[in-house]
């Protein structure tokens, strides 16, 4: 009996897959985690551990009732927070349970490429191109919930895309669902998917009914049984989340039509702009009317996307647009990316060599992009380093912008005479970092001012205490010593 074959695009997509994780499990490795203040929304997850374990359930629902914000969050953190308190473990557990999230992603592109009607080859083509994502990476290392409330978003699209019944729609509503409760920000993604399942050209209005019926009722699903269970316990979630909805203000509203552009110019760089000639020729395409529905499908996804981010930031003044927002269509875009480069290989007749030097380009310009985030140091590890080194050689020392910067970056009051013995870049001097949570002026004041992160060593004076291990730094986490004294 012959033996099952890999075909060689499975195999292509195993390896990318392979390469993606090993890359992000490095990225978690050299640290990072926990730099965000909003990363220690993981901590409710860790006291979820605890209540449950106490059998307080009804208290969970009523911590997720007062505090709604990305709720699903909080309770798929529980898996990692209970792993990690088995092992009696540290923060690398969590960390390197969820950067397996943009791998599946990865994975999930493929999938919804092969579900509308493309080639195994477009399919590899468009999950390479987001495997090449910069934006798809450098989150990795944090633990917050964009990447797996995106690969949810990207699940709920995959169940939405060809030939669904009520079934598949169902469950393309809860996936959907769990995209927005696990990351609210990421209502447009949901909302994009729900729309996939009636947008059908091939289905009778009475299928398009029964299928948003279905969607909507397995959006519907989870939400309400947050509401009830907490109801139960004595709180009111919906009220708390429409609350929360108004607080999403930090940043300009002004700006949202264009940081897309900009942040994915930070982030990809000349990757950005081979979306952009894919983008532009599929637009072609569709109002030539040669596209295949499926091009016309991921063009509505990536429109409906921005208009959402740009209409309710510059014109309605709702929500702030973040460079993790724009991060919704960079999927669409890789998909629509790998459906160009197929069609300039099989129309040109140097289609062949093109395609091939299109990828090797693409490909250094990720190889060169990924350099920063894998190379950044930030606050706690250069704190680290400053230890040792005080330990060696002992003396006045003092941190300079060793610490996360907000809201705004002032020059460091450096005192007239100081040696700088310890030296690193600034996690926020990564510039698409500056687009989470900072606007225009506060960005401008990152760019204009020195962040880099400095350790410098003081003259000292005359009667000062000279005392080795009096002017030691002492360990991350420890009280800081006056020797060391506060980060300018």
């Amino acid at each position: 009996m012959k033996r099952p074959t890999l075909d060689q695009s499975a195999l292509g997509l195993w390896v990318v897959l392979l390469v993606s994780l090993l890359l992000r499990v490095v990225l978690v490795l050299r640290g990072g985690v926990y730099y965000w203040p909003d990363e220690r929304r993981y901590e409710v997850s860790q006291h979820f551990v605890k209540l449950l374990g106490e059998g307080e359930v009804g208290e969970v629902l009523r911590w997720i009732a007062y505090s709604p914000a990305h709720a699903g969050f909080k309770l798929l953190g529980i898996l990692p927070a209970a792993l990690q308190h088995s092992l009696d473990g540290d923060l690398l557990v969590p960390a390197l349970w969820f950067c397996v999230a943009p791998v599946i992603s990865i994975g999930l592109v493929w999938i919804i490429a092969l579900r509308s009607g493309a080639s195994r080859q477009e399919a590899l083509t468009s999950a390479f191109l987001l495997a090449l994502s910069t934006s798809a990476l450098y989150y990795s290392r944090h633990l917050l919930p964009y990447d797996a409330s995106l690969s949810l978003g990207l699940l709920a699209v995959a169940l939405a895309s060809g030939r669904i019944g009520d079934l598949r729609a169902f469950a393309a509503g809860l996936a959907a669902s769990a995209t927005f409760l696990v990351y609210n920000g990421y209502w447009t993604l949901a909302a994009v998917a729900l729309l996939l399942c009636v947008v059908k050209p091939n289905a009778s209005n009475r299928e398009r009914f029964r299928f948003a019926l279905a969607c909507a009722l397995g959006f519907g699903a989870p939400i309400w049984a947050l509401a009830m269970a907490s109801a139960l316990a004595g709180a009111d979630f919906l009220n708390a989340l429409f609350a929360f909805s108004g607080t999403i203000d930090q940043g300009d509203f002004d700006e949202g039509w264009k940081i897309p552009f900009e942040y994915l110019w930070h982030s990809e760089h000349a990757l950005a702009l081979l979306w952009l000639a894919t983008l532009a020729y599929a637009v072609r395409e569709i109002y030539a009317r040669r596209a295949p529905s499926r091009v016309v499908e991921w063009g509505i996804a990536v429109a409906v996307s921005y208009l959402a981010l740009a209409v309710t930031s510059s014109l309605l003044e709702k929500f702030v647009v973040y460079g993790r927002l724009t991060r919704q269509f960079v999927p669409f875009l890789c998909l629509l990316g790998g459906f160009g480069l197929l069609r300039l290989r099989q129309l040109t007749p140097r289609g062949a060599a093109l395609f091939g030097t299109l990828l090797f380009l693409a490909s250094l310009q990720a190889a060169f992009n990924f350099g920063t985030p894998l190379n950044q140091v930030f606050p706690e590890q250069f704190e680290r380093a400053a230890i040792r080194i005080g330990k060696q050689h002992p003396g006045i020392y003092e941190f300079v912008h060793a610490q996360h910067i907000y809201p705004i970056a002032e020059a460091a009051d450096l005192p007239d005479e100081y040696e700088v013995v310890l030296s690193a870049r600034h996690p926020l001097q990564y510039l698409p970092y500056q687009y989470e949570g900072f606007g225009a002026e506060q960005r401008r004041s990152l760019r204009e001012n020195d962040i880099t992160m400095r350790l410098i060593r003081l003259p000292r004076r005359r009667g000062e205490n000279a005392d080795p291990e009096a002017s030691q730094p002492e360990a991350a986490g420890d009280d800081e010593p006056d020797s060391v004294g506060h980060a300018r």
